[in-house]
């Protein structure tokens, strides 16, 4: 009778192919910065029970919305391309307020993919570890997360630890103050804290 163990006789664990055969990502040699911030679902209604609720997932964008009209004024040679998850709500308040003052084409939306943007950007930010959060690391490009504690209470008990490291790491913050300290490591400092193994 034949079993699995007639078919195979080790299975390796190589990872994502898909991953692996990225390019790596190049910093761009120019005093005008760019900053891709790549958000994730925004829904009227949720499809989950482990989804938050659509008024706090309002204020989240509201917080990171706030976060990225301040860049702009910090960083007079900065450009943000905020890349909304397909289908977003479109009363997603990142949205309308690049709307309201995108004529300056200092801040605007893309329909191009996330990962083709990756490659134009000096510094990508999400806001939850996900798939792009993965694919940025792949590529070796400067990479934030503006987390928040609804997240952090979800995530498993050996999720808490990956979610600290990234914190003690500089990856993941949770309020502006913090952004703005990494930010600047990043884009003045010119320090690149994803070519780095987590301890």
């Amino acid at each position: 009778k034949a079993t699995i163990t007639n078919y195979f006789d080790k299975i390796l664990d190589i990872g994502s192919v898909y991953l692996h055969n990225l390019k790596k990502w190049k910093p761009r040699n120019n005093k005008d910065k760019i900053l891709l911030f790549v958000g994730s679902p925004f829904r009227k209604h949720k499809i989950s029970f482990f989804e938050n609720s659509y008024e706090e997932n309002y204020k989240k964008n509201i917080k990171i919305k706030n976060l990225l009209e301040k860049s702009l004024n910090l960083y007079e040679n900065l450009t943000i391309i905020y890349k909304p998850f397909l289908h977003t709500y479109k009363e997603d308040p990142i949205s309308i307020f690049i709307n309201k003052i995108s004529i300056d084409k200092k801040i605007y939306i893309s329909k191009k993919s996330a990962i083709d943007l990756m490659y134009q950007a000096d510094l990508i930010m999400f806001d939850s570890i996900s798939t792009g959060f993965a694919e940025a690391v792949a590529i070796e490009a400067p990479t934030l997360i503006y987390s928040n504690e609804f997240d952090y209470n979800l995530a498993s008990k050996f999720g808490k630890k990956i979610n600290d490291l990234l914190y003690q790491s500089d990856v993941i913050f949770y309020d502006e103050e913090k952004c703005f300290e990494i930010m600047k490591k990043i884009i003045v400092n010119k320090t690149n804290h994803n070519s780095q193994q987590l301890s």
